[in-house]
C-alpha cells in the first residue's frame, strides 16, 4: 500500500548539540558547549505547536540537558534509554585521532581493518552497539501508529539507526553525515516501512526551521 495514504508515526530524530572539547572522542559526561546551547535556542521553537507524545533520550548528560529543554517546551516527560548511548570508545575517550594514532597504533590499525567488529579496550564494537539500537527500534514499532516522538541521541547511533531502517550495510554508516544538533524526520508506517523525510538538517534561525516543519506536516 502506498505510504501517502497510510497513517504514520512521526519521529524527530536529533543529534545532541555541540559539546565542549569537540574534536576529541567524548567521555560519557562531556557537557554541552556555549555554542551548543545557542543551537538549542534556534531549534526549540519548532516544537512550540507540535503535540509530542514521547521524548526518548540517551542517558548521557549532553542528551539529557537537551531533552530537559524540549520537555519543558512540549510538556512531555522524558524516557531515558541506555540503548541510545553513544558507541562506547573505551580507552579512546578523551583523546583526539592524532593522540590515538600515537598511543595505540596497533589498536587503531585493527579498527581501520574491521571497524564494525573491532572493540576498543573497555569499550564496545559497532556490531555490539547495533544489537541494543535494533532492540530500541523494535520498541518504537510497538507504539501507537500516529504518535509523534522526539529521540535525542548521538551521531554514530543515528547513523546505525538509519542503516537498520533502510537495510544499508553497516560498512557504509559513515557515508551518512550528522552534524551537531542535526534534525532528521522519519515516518514509520503501519507496514513497518521507514521513510526519511528530512536528513541532517541544521537550522540557522528559528524562522527557517519553523517553516520547514510546517511544510512537512
Amino acid at each position: 500500500m502506498s505510504s501517502n495514504i497510510m497513517k504514520a508515526t512521526r519521529i524527530f530524530l536529533l543529534r545532541h548539540p555541540h559539546i565542549k572539547n569537540a574534536g576529541r572522542i567524548p567521555y560519557k559526561d562531556t557537557p554541552i558547549s556555549e555554542h551548543g546551547f545557542k543551537q538549542i535556542e534556534i531549534l526549540k521553537s519548532a516544537f512550540d505547536t507540535i503535540k509530542i507524545d514521547f521524548i526518548y533520550s540517551s542517558d548521557l548528560i549532553r542528551c539529557i540537558k537537551f531533552a530537559e529543554i524540549l520537555s519543558e517546551v512540549t510538556k512531555t516527560k522524558i524516557i531515558l534509554k541506555k540503548e541510545l548511548r553513544e558507541v562506547d570508545q573505551g580507552i579512546f575517550c578523551g583523546y583526539s585521532f592524532e593522540e590515538i594514532q600515537k598511543n595505540w597504533p596497533n589498536e587503531l590499525k585493527s579498527r581501520i581493518q574491521d571497524f564494525i567488529n573491532f572493540c576498543p579496550p573497555k569499550g564496545e564494537s559497532i556490531a555490539q552497539a547495533c544489537v541494543r539500537i535494533n532492540s530500541f527500534l523494535k520498541e518504537i514499532k510497538t507504539l501507537p501508529i500516529g504518535s509523534k516522538l522526539i529521540i535525542i541521541t548521538h551521531g554514530a547511533v543515528i547513523r546505525i539507526m538509519i542503516a537498520l531502517m533502510l537495510n544499508i550495510p553497516l560498512s557504509n554508516i559513515f557515508s551518512i553525515e550528522q552534524n551537531y544538533c542535526a534534525l532528521n524526520i522519519i515516518d514509520l508506517f503501519s507496514d513497518n516501512t521507514w521513510v526519511i523525510k528530512l536528513l541532517n538538517y541544521s537550522a540557522n534561525n528559528s524562522t527557517c526551521i519553523n517553516n520547514l516543519i510546517k511544510s512537512l506536516k
